[in-house]
């Protein structure tokens, strides 16, 4: 499996969120990050922007994705007006799974055991 940039530039903004996140929880704040609401503002900027940067058009689950997608901006969104930790917790979770399912599919595509359209 090749990494392109794109896929390097997402990775590092979900690395970043990931990394606040982490902050966040064992600190209660971290950097400019200090309640529920900031973090789920930082995870849908980041997750939103790895999204666009290393998403691809062009790949059989694409209807899944946007599935995935939705919800997981619904999420984010959720915990931001909500303040729930538990939310956000899910939100969090949910963005890195569908981080760990590109590249899955996206090694799958590489290794011809993924069929994506033309």
């Amino acid at each position: 499996m090749r990494f392109t940039i794109k896929d390097k530039v997402a990775t590092g903004l979900l690395v970043a969120a990931v990394a606040v996140y982490a902050g966040y929880l064992v600190t209660g704040g971290f950097l400019f990050v200090q309640d529920v609401r900031g973090m789920a503002a930082v995870g849908l900027v980041l997750g939103f922007l790895s999204r666009r940067i290393g998403g691809r058009d062009d790949f059989a689950h694409m209807r899944a994705a946007r599935v995935g997608g939705i919800s997981c901006i619904a999420l984010g969104f959720v915990a931001l007006f909500t303040e729930s930790p538990v939310v956000l917790a899910v939100f969090m979770a949910l963005t890195v799974g569908l981080w760990v399912a590109a590249m899955v599919v996206k090694s799958g595509a590489h290794l011809g055991h993924v069929r994506t359209s033309n």
